[in-house]
């Protein structure tokens, strides 16, 4: 995932997909050991395809982006229209979800102060 002179791609995208973040937190929404994300973000350590995908998955990039093969991080797959309202659709319903979850909690609490 080294490009010919020398850069660590991979490491330099998955510390820009961090952010502001930590590498824990990250590891977390990735689904991933911290401590392989760690060697990841310091070059140390390369991933597997497996753990290549999940990132890939998680925040919605091409793996050809991460290993440094396209400058484009989102795909032709991506880019529609369609595949954006499907992974919009699947992120509302889990808050509403949680939304619905944290209501019930609320009146629970309600109804103990009573």
């Amino acid at each position: 995932m080294s490009t010919p002179n020398g850069e660590k791609v991979f490491a330099e995208r998955i510390t820009n997909l961090i952010g502001e973040g930590t590498v824990t937190s990250f590891a977390r929404r990735v689904n991933l050991n911290q401590a392989a994300v760690d060697r990841y973000v310091k070059g140390l350590r390369e991933p597997n395809a497996e753990a290549l995908r999940k990132i890939a998955s998680a925040c919605e990039v091409t793996t050809d982006w991460l290993l440094g093969l396209s400058e484009n991080p989102i795909g032709v797959n991506n880019a529609d229209w369609h595949s954006r309202a499907i992974r919009a659709e699947h992120k509302l319903s889990r808050v509403s979800k949680a939304l619905s979850h944290a209501l019930k909690g609320f009146e629970e609490l309600q109804e103990a102060v009573k």
